[in-house]
């Protein structure tokens, strides 16, 4: 009985033991450990993954374990923005890079990848500079959407025969790619003349952006262009597209900088978004009868002088050459390359699309329907001599970047059904003198009225909860001014708070002040708070103080004094810049 005893209290024991490990096997996985430089978390293998790095070396070696655990992957972001990151040299064992793992690492030129890598991540290295290219190992299984976009320099790109999936766009602005080569073996992809294809959808997937040739012919049998598929294929004149195409995809021949002649064949029911954006010599397009989907901003940055279309199609329209979607009432796209210097959008219309006169230049004046509800992000964007536009009342949604760079508007009333104000929704305006806010306003977003310089007075409404980053940077205003009965920011001596985080929010640039002291209580410094200020000498800053945002008191060209207290733990990138 004894002896049944003790193993029954060892059994129990052990059973503790087990439930504790568990335990504490469960709460490190999700949880960022650091070993050295290295942030990773503890997977449910067992094995490391990568995270982040807080180091600040520009030749990255990453071990093959941390703190002993296999290092198996690289996370989502885990290098993400790194702009001191040279070289990065990834251990075998690693199957997997996460998305935009090195995304933005601008500087980075060289990259090892480990024989053992499966699977690399949706925009893993876009917009990093691999300036010998980038060698794949053979086992390589898959390569994310956008994997390399405007990130790999080198000539010549030879994909592994193992390879058996390659996402939209994953070779995308690589400017300097004189061709594509692969294994004949491969199942799914093959190469002809250095351009790569998919064998079971017929598709065209990527055109080599750095050939020299001024012309080239889409062989008959392709069904689908891909997204990205000629992105940046600068020196191409010409397109042949053959007439068993059906589709063609997201910004398929954006930046086909040179482009002038293309016939869109009538067996086109899609065309993607973006998919001819900057193509800036590109005048004139014929649509198909038989297109159903046009994408966001398919056209912008073109200089096509009138759309045209077969009015047997079901799906859309053109009205003196303007494009329109027929079931949602929407103007589409108007021909920036029409130079026309006014405008009426026709009664009945109730939406602007994104993007759909960015870029019309001469256009002074556009005339809005009453009818109109919605105007889509950059709508009206780079429409650099619009002085005159009317909001109808029953507007009640606009984008970002809808008047962004539209610098000779010089007043705006927007109606009060308007709730928000996108980010950049005004960036640029330089001659905005005058806005009325309405007071239904809740929200005003990130540098929604950045380098508005004309602008020097603005009077925000009482229901107001939300202002973005930088959201009046470049301003001349010499004064904020609110309700004093908003709940959520409030204003002393013309110097906007929030109240919630006791954060200076925005000093008024415009105000010729010297000296400035920031009221006892307050915790933080915004970004960009104070961005501008040029008259400004000295600051004080108040000891309770922890926090400086990004660009805090950049071009503060006249500072002499500043004194940071000794509780303050954070500090933005280019806070002082310009100083």
């Amino acid at each position: 009985m004894r002896y049944e005893r003790h193993m029954t209290v060892c059994a129990l024991v052990f059973v503790t033991l087990l439930l504790v490990a568990a335990a504490w096997a469960e709460d490190e996985m999700g949880e960022t450990l650091y070993c050295g430089d290295f942030g990773y978390i503890l997977t449910e293998d067992g094995s490391a993954c990568v995270v982040k790095y807080a180091g600040r070396a520009q030749a990255v070696v990453v071990p093959s374990a941390l703190d002993g655990y296999p290092v198996r992957a690289i996370g989502d972001r885990a290098f993400y923005q790194y702009e001191s990151l040279r070289s990065i040299v990834l251990p075998n064992g690693i199957t997997s890079i996460g998305d935009e793992a090195f995304f933005e690492c601008s500087a980075l030129k060289e990259a090892m990848l480990p024989q053992s890598l499966k699977h690399i991540g949706d925009m893993a290295f876009a917009q990093c500079n691999l300036y010998n290219g980038i060698e794949l190992p053979q086992g390589l299984e898959s390569i994310g959407a956008w994997a390399f976009f405007n990130g790999v320099s080198g000539f010549e790109t030879e994909l592994p025969e193992s390879l058996t999936a390659i996402g939209d766009g994953a070779f995308a602005g690589c400017y300097q790619m004189e061709k594509f080569s692969i294994s004949p073996d491969n199942p799914r992809y093959f190469v002809t003349d250095g351009v790569l294809y998919e064998k079971d959808t017929r598709s065209l997937l990527a055109y080599p952006a750095a050939r020299k040739a001024d012309s080239f012919v889409v062989p008959e049998d392709v069904e689908i262009i891909g997204s990205g598929a000629f992105y940046g294929c600068s020196s191409l004149m010409r397109i042949a597209l053959p007439e068993g195409l059906t589709t063609i995809g997201n910004r398929a021949f954006s930046d086909c900088s040179s482009l002038t002649e293309l016939v869109i064949p009538e067996g086109v029911t899609s065309i993607g978004k973006e998919a001819f954006s900057n193509c800036s010599w590109l005048i004139e397009i014929a649509l198909p009868e038989g297109l159903t989907t046009i994408g966001e901003s398919a056209f912008t940055g073109t200089q096509i002088a009138q759309f045209s279309i077969s009015p047997d199609n079901a799906y859309f329209a053109t009205i003196d050459g303007v494009l329109y979607d027929r079931a949602t009432k929407t103007l589409l796209a108007y021909p920036s390359g029409r130079h026309t210097t006014e405008f009426v959008v026709p009664e009945g219309i109730s939406a602007i699309a994104a993007d759909a006169f960015n870029g019309s230049t001469t256009l002074a004046e556009i005339v809005l329907p009453q009818g109109l509800t919605s105007i889509g992000e950059g709508a009206f964007a780079w429409c650099s001599s619009l002085t005159e536009l009317v909001l109808p009342e029953g507007l009640t949604s606009i984008g970002d970047r809808a008047f962004s760079s539209c610098s000779s508007l010089t007043e705006l009333v927007l109606p009060e059904g308007v709730t928000s104000i996108g980010d950049e929704t005004f960036d640029g305006c330089r001659s905005l003198v005058r806005i009325a806010l309405p007071e239904g306003l809740i929200s005003i977003g990130d540098e929604a009225f950045s380098d508005c310089w004309s602008l020097t007075k603005l009077m925000l409404p009482e229901g107001l909860s939300s202002i973005g980053e930088s959201a009046f940077t470049g301003t001349q205003i010499a004064q904020f001014s609110i309700s004093p009965d908003n709940a959520y920011f409030a204003t002393i001596d013309g110097v906007l708070y929030e109240k919630a985080t006791k954060t200076l929010w925005a000093y008024p640039a415009g105000r010729q002040n010297k000296a400035f002291v920031v009221p006892e209580g307050i915790s933080a410094i915004a970004a960009d708070a104070f961005n501008g200020c040029t008259t400004l000498a000295e600051i004080v800053l108040p000891q309770g103080l922890t926090s400086i945002g990004e660009g805090a008191f950049s071009s503060c060209s006249s500072l002499t004094e500043l004194v940071l207290p000794e509780g303050v733990t954070s500090i933005g990138d280019e806070t002082f810049d310009g100083c």
